[in-house]
């Protein structure tokens, strides 16, 4: 005989789900109150039919009885705006509700619409929205990803940048590994703007000759420098 398929939407079918996507949550390191909002969606709805698309098979895979098949919908809710998948991911990222108010990597990879502009942190996070789960480097890179300065790094690679700060007009001409944690740290998109941000295997040396290239405009013991207009790389 037959076993009869529970109702997808019974209080049993929604607790089970709810205790999969908690699991789930904190096996990523997260909490169900910090979580991206595509774990959050499903999780206060407790519906899910709100999984983004690349969590819907994860999903299924643990319990066959919900299938997302029959429910076929847009994976994120711009698609109709004409954006894809990736530009869709990116205006998440970066909390933005409009391409005109992106920046940097983000603005370029948005523009591209590719991810072979991001750096690993980005690129890694990506990935994770994407699949569902974290990826290795060699996944990382499948996709076009650059994770050289990942790889074997010498501690010369990286990538240069050039914010400006917006209260003072001051030019900063650094270096970082981590684009994005450093842009957060230095306050870009809030009291800075980010003018360029490019890898180097030679990142350190680049930044080194820009330095002296502007040594007579910078600001005794910074990396901040008094210029009419952004400094060349």
């Amino acid at each position: 005989m037959n076993k009869e398929p529970r109702d997808i939407n019974s209080p049993a079918m929604k607790k089970e789900f709810l205790a999969w996507l908690e699991s789930r949550i904190e096996k990523y390191g997260y909490t169900t109150e910090n979580a991206p909002d595509y774990y959050l969606k499903a999780y206060k709805s407790g519906d899910p039919h709100d999984l983004e698309n690349s969590l819907w098979t994860e999903w299924y895979n643990f319990n066959h009885e919900w299938n997302p098949e029959r429910d076929v919908r847009p994976i994120t809710p711009r698609s109709k705006e004409g954006y894809s998948e990736f530009q869709q991911w990116v205006l998440i990222h970066a909390e933005k509700e409009s391409p005109n108010e992106l920046k940097g990597y983000l603005k370029e990879s948005f523009d591209a619409d590719t991810c072979s502009s991001l750096p690993p942190p980005a690129g890694a996070k990506y990935f994770e929205w994407l699949m569902g789960r974290e990826g290795t480097l060699e996944e990382l890179a499948s996709l076009g990803i650059n994770v050289g300065s990942t790889h074997h790094s010498t501690g010369e690679d990286g990538y240069v940048y050039v914010i400006q700060d917006l209260e003072s007009g001051l030019y900063k001409i650094g270096i970082t590994i981590d684009p994005e944690r450093r842009f957060k740290e230095l306050g870009v998109d809030n009291s800075a703007v980010l003018i360029s941000c490019e890898y180097y295997p030679n990142a350190r040396e680049i930044e080194k000759n820009a330095h002296k290239r502007y040594a007579e405009y910078r600001l005794p013991q910074t990396e901040y420098f008094k210029l009419n207009q952004p400094p060349e790389i």
